[in-house]
Parts: C-alpha cells; sequence; structure tokens
C-alpha cells in the first residue's frame, strides 16, 4: 500500500503555514499517548453560542459527552469514546472505528443498525429508513461533543427509536480568529493529521457577524490484522450568519473519503495456528466518498417562540470488493477451480488468495435529502408554564445496487448478478408539550411516522417492481420531579419503532411482503444527581 499522500502532505504544509501566521502563541500541550507522540495546540477562545445542544433540555435518560472529556481522554475512535456512557455496547471491528457496530440497552450492536445516528440534530447516515447498516461513521476528532438519548424524548428524533439515539455535535465557531493543528503517529504505520480553524468578523457587509470554521483530518494505518491498511480524509466546513437579533443561518459541508483493505475474520483453526493478525485477504477493498450539506435557518419570532428550519443532502457511493462472502460455507473459490479452500480455511492451513478465481463486487450508491421545519414555545396553556416542542420532517433516500461476480482475484468488473432501484419516501410529525408545576414536570408527546417503498429489478429478463408503505401512530409520556436541586427523579415510557428495509418490505419480484415495523414498548425510572461540584451520577431501571 502506498502511503505517499497528496492531502496528507497539503496538511503538513498547512500545519506549518499555520505556525507561521499565527498572532499569538498559546501553551503546548505535550500528550503522551501509547508508541506514539500528540502534540496539540488548543488557544482561548470565546465561541459563538449554538442551538445544537439537545441533551440540556430532556427528560429522560440521556449522556453527555463534552468537548473536555473527549480532549482529556484523548479518545482513539468513537468506540472508546461510546464506552464511557451507561447502556452501550460497542463491538470493534478494523479498529478504527469506521464502522462500529453499537447497540443501547441489549440490543443487537451488528452494523448499529436500531441506532439513530444524528448530527446537530439531523440525521446523517446515508439510508435511515431503506438501509440503516452503518458503513460509514466520521472520525471522532472533529465533534465537540456526543450526546446519547435513550428514553421517551426519542419522540422528537426517529426514525430509529427502539435502541436509542446519538448525536455528535460539531465544533463551534469561535468569536475570535483561532484553531490548533496537531499530529501523532505510531506504529503499524498509524499516521493522524488533525487541523481546524475559524473564526468570526462582526459587522459585515451589513449583517451583524458572519464567520465559520474549517476542520480536516487524514488518518491512515495497518489497523489490527495484515492486510488491513486503511486511508481517510474528513473535511467538514462550517459557517454561521447572523442576520440580526431575529435569524441567523448555519451552513454545514462535508467531504470524506476511505480507501481501505477491509475483510471478514478467521476460523476458529487459522487461528490457532496463525494468530489472530493472520489476514491471507490482500485482495479485498473497501472504498467509500461522501458529500453531505446542510442548512439552517433560525427564526427567533419572540423571546417565547423560536422556528428552526433544516435542509439536508447527502449523496454516499461505496465500492466493497472481496473474495470472501460468508465464512466458513463460502464455495465461491471452490467453484471457480480452487478446489480444497474451504476446507485449507476450517482445516487451518494456509491458502493463497490468488489462486481463487474469484472476486464479488458490491456497489452501492445512496442519495439522501430532506427538510424538517420544528417550533419551539413557552406558554401558559390553562394557566400552566408550559414547553411546546411541534416538527415536521419530508425525507427521501435513493438506493441504486450493483452486484458483479469478476473471474479473476483481482477483478474490478464482471457478470453483474444485481441490478436494483429502491426508493423510501418518509414523512413524519411529532408533539411534545412539557407541562411545569412546581418541581413536577409531565410531557406528553405523539410522533406519527408514515414511510413508502419502492423496489424496481433491472436485470434483463428479470424487470418487476413492487411498492408498499406503513403509517405508524408512536405516543410517549415523561415524568420527573425534583425534591432537592440537586436530585431529579424521572420516569417515562415510549412506543419504539424501527422500520423495515426496503428488500424486506417488496421482494425482488415485485411482490410487496406483509411485513411490518419493528415496534416496542421502552421503559425506564431513574434518579440523576449532582452531589457535588464535578460530580454527576444517574441509576436507570429499564426492563
Amino acid at each position: 500500500m502506498n502511503n505517499n499522500n497528496p492531502l496528507l502532505s497539503l496538511l503538513l504544509l498547512a500545519i506549518i503555514a499555520f505556525d507561521a501566521m499565527a498572532d499569538e502563541q498559546t501553551s503546548l500541550n505535550n500528550l503522551n499517548v501509547t508508541e506514539g507522540v500528540t502534540t496539540s495546540q488548543l488557544p482561548t477562545v470565546e465561541v459563538v453560542g449554538e442551538s445544537n445542544t439537545k441533551g440540556q433540555n430532556m427528560s429522560g435518560s440521556v449522556s453527555v459527552l463534552d468537548k473536555e472529556r473527549l480532549f482529556i481522554d484523548q479518545v482513539f475512535t468513537v468506540n472508546e469514546a461510546l464506552r464511557k456512557t451507561p447502556g452501550v455496547y460497542v463491538r470493534d471491528e478494523e479498529g478504527f472505528g469506521i464502522r462500529p457496530n453499537i447497540g443501547i440497552r441489549g440490543m443487537n450492536p451488528f452494523r448499529s443498525t436500531k441506532v439513530l445516528f444524528l448530527e446537530d440534530g439531523l440525521p446523517f447516515n446515508y439510508a435511515p429508513y431503506g438501509d440503516n447498516d452503518i458503513y460509514y461513521h466520521p472520525p471522532i476528532e472533529r465533534y465537540d461533543g456526543v450526546e446519547i438519548f435513550k428514553g421517551a424524548d426519542l419522540t422528537q428524533f426517529g426514525p430509529q427509536t427502539i435502541n436509542g439515539a446519538i448525536n455528535y455535535l460539531t465544533p463551534q465557531v469561535p468569536t475570535k480568529p483561532g484553531g490548533f493543528a496537531s499530529f501523532t503517529g505510531g506504529n503499524r504505520d498509524y499516521l493522524n493529521g488533525h487541523l481546524r480553524y475559524g473564526g468570526m468578523a462582526n459587522k459585515v457587509s451589513g449583517i451583524d457577524a458572519a464567520g465559520g470554521v474549517i476542520d480536516y483530518i487524514h488518518k491512515e494505518g495497518q489497523g489490527a490484522r495484515d492486510n488491513t491498511f486503511v486511508e481517510l480524509d474528513d473535511v467538514n466546513l462550517k459557517s454561521i450568519i447572523d442576520i440580526n437579533s431575529r435569524h441567523r443561518l448555519t451552513f454545514r459541508g462535508d467531504f470524506y473519503q476511505e480507501d481501505s483493505q477491509s475483510t471478514f475474520g478467521l476460523t476458529e483453526a487459522e487461528y490457532r495456528n496463525f494468530g489472530a493478525r493472520y489476514n491471507p485477504f490482500k485482495n479485498d477493498r473497501f472504498t467509500t466518498e461522501r458529500w453531505a450539506t446542510s442548512a439552517t435557518h433560525e427564526y427567533y419570532l419572540n423571546n417565547n417562540m423560536t422556528l428552526s428550519t433544516s435542509f439536508y443532502w447527502t449523496t454516499f457511493h461505496r465500492d466493497f470488493w472481496r473474495q470472501m462472502n460468508q465464512q466458513p460455507t463460502d464455495l465461491n473459490c471452490d467453484n471457480a477451480g480452487y478446489v480444497g479452500y474451504r476446507e485449507q480455511r476450517l482445516n487451518g492451513e494456509a491458502i493463497n488468495v490468488d489462486s481463487c478465481n474469484f472476486t464479488r463486487g458490491r456497489l452501492r450508491n445512496y442519495d439522501t435529502w430532506g427538510i424538517t421545519p420544528t417550533l419551539h414555545a413557552s406558554h401558559q396553556l390553562f394557566g400552566i408554564d408550559s414547553e411546546l416542542d411541534v416538527g415536521f420532517r419530508a425525507h427521501f433516500e435513493s438506493q441504486y445496487r450493483t452486484t458483479v461476480d469478476g473471474s479473476t482475484p483481482t477483478a474490478r468488473s464482471g457478470m453483474v448478478i444485481e441490478n436494483s432501484d429502491r426508493f423510501a419516501d418518509a414523512y413524519a410529525g411529532f408533539m411534545q408539550n412539557k407541562f411545569i408545576i412546581g418541581r413536577w414536570t409531565a410531557t406528553p408527546g405523539v410522533r406519527v411516522e408514515s414511510v413508502s417503498y419502492e423496489r424496481i429489478n433491472n436485470l434483463p429478463g428479470q424487470q418487476a417492481s413492487g411498492e408498499n408503505s406503513m403509517t405508524e401512530p408512536l405516543p410517549s409520556f415523561s415524568l420527573t420531579y425534583s425534591p432537592i436541586d440537586q436530585a431529579t427523579l424521572f420516569f417515562g415510557f415510549h412506543r419504539g419503532f424501527a422500520p423495515p428495509r426496503v428488500e424486506d418490505s417488496v421482494y425482488n419480484n415485485g411482490n410487496s411482503v406483509e411485513i411490518g415495523p419493528e415496534k416496542s414498548w421502552n421503559y425506564e425510572v431513574g434518579v440523576r444527581s449532582q452531589p457535588l461540584t464535578g460530580m454527576k451520577t444517574e441509576l436507570t431501571f429499564f426492563p
């Protein structure tokens, strides 16, 4: 694998230029990490207050990892970060955290299929309704915080509300120009370069303030096993325009690319004979490219009412070429002329993958976009202090899927065995009202999800198409009581919802399937407290 990358060279030049142009010298924090050295520049800057934080107003169980905690702990992957929160189970796969397997409160973690991923409150996965497998995850270093929701407040989000939701907070824009640069190196060819810079300017072209922040990360390394080299780049842009005291615009843009050797596991006999790092599949390749953007307009109607409207769009391209698909039962290599391939693996014998004249490519393209207005209002309905949250979302997904069987060990073309288009159109609305009576709050709510699916088979001689749809009301209720300022008791329940994938709702021959969404009744009761300054505790029971 060639480690020379022009983006890495550009990063190093940018770091040098950044150091040369810095107006102020900031304190250097030297941090020792295992088998590597990290040096980070962290200027003390004020940041523009933004309304992307959700966890502070929630009634149910919420865990928050703030910026300081993420920095102090120097988490290597999102897996390390999430293990610091209760009720979250994370299973490693490739060692870089780019395809995490996350389960919350006992749910199956495989491909994080039952977890809702959000970025500043907006869905960032490429197909949360039609194919929620997580084959893309940004580097944890580019976020300033993580919020994990598990209770009745999930009614505000969706569609995945059985397991939980993870909301990542993008960097806030500093009011004064500033930033940092860091570089980490280690064994197994590990490199991690990170650059961030931003600032605001006041009274620009007749508006109150405008500015932005840019964040760039390059990572590469051999991974935990042989033939698992990973190389990725992530560029994130964020801009804020304060038009006046009533209007604010926030723009976000992101580019991500990955080029890696990604494969599956090994047999028990291979593990015994060759060790945990053994991986002969040098020809497997996984490449992705993602472009995303979003725009949010916040309109402060008065001191008690805010209307926030967001538009988001993502396109995601994934090519996954591999010689092994379902070990140890895969017989493709045996059928392609490598007689005894399967038995050699089961017996723990070394194999030569160049003798297997077979490669399967699973090629995917996803386009996702949506719009979501949300209203927050403080009022006194029935003479009771109340806070109302109501919102609507229109969300649209398109999948273009091709599967190709090649006839050589390194083929990147061949016979097309799948060519299908899949679509999901979803409309959702929610309403929650928090009634505040002294030290008590009661929050009834409801969410309605309406999803329609379409699947088209484009293979010659097999052309077919079909449709299916579903609509589900999802009620919720939460109750809190604060006997003292330092402690809060809470209780909640909600109807969990997880929509089926398109392929589970419509067969390849166009026939619709009589299968509905996964649903559950989720309950929790607990107490959270802050007995001492700097100490927080939470104890939650859930069946």
